[in-house]
């Protein structure tokens, strides 16, 4: 690649950053986990940029690639958080788990929205993101109608997961 290509890249990403930056902070646990799984979202959309078809909007691109780099991310991650904690437990080690608990709003949200399913999880990011359910629906490859009652449905699982940690807040 060359400068202007790389200056392309960098003003694309410049853009849509902020796509990206939702899905890493949705898909990960903590900070430093955070700022890993976004530099990792980037440099996919990076490598792929010049693949771009020309009939696929920017954000439709941009949500495709950072959702499938998170998901895969986080299958790599659970898969070795597995081996690790069976490593532990073969070797009576105590690993201590830290919670973060949440101390805002924001934080309240995005741990909720670390408890539903990558796809409901993925659906939900791009509602917040004020997507319209046709663009979901194409990033999505399902009919708007479908993504409009999956999007209800995730919005009531969404509100029952943060009344649930209300109520055990309070006890």
């Amino acid at each position: 690649m060359d400068s202007h290509e790389d200056q392309r890249i960098a003003e694309f990403l410049a853009l849509h950053h902020a796509i990206a930056w939702k899905i890493a902070r949705s898909f990960s646990n903590d900070d430093a986990d955070c700022n890993d799984l976004f530099q990792e979202i980037c440099i996919s959309i990076w490598t792929a940029f010049d693949s771009i078809p020309d009939e696929v909007r920017d954000t439709t691109y941009v949500y495709r690639v950072a959702l499938n780099r998170a998901i895969s991310w986080r299958r790599k991650r659970e898969s070795y958080l597995g081996h690790l904690r069976a490593y532990l437990l073969r070797n009576q080690s105590n690993a201590i788990a830290c919670e973060h608990a949440p101390h805002d709003e924001t934080e309240e949200l995005y741990a909720a929205i670390q408890k539903l399913s990558d796809s409901d999880r993925s659906l939900i990011l791009m509602y917040l993101d004020e997507l319209g359910y046709d663009a979901m629906a194409e990033i999505l490859g399902a009919k708007p109608t479908a993504v409009r009652k999956r999007v209800s449905r995730v919005k009531r699982r969404l509100a029952d997961i943060i009344k649930s940690e209300e109520n055990q807040h309070e006890s």
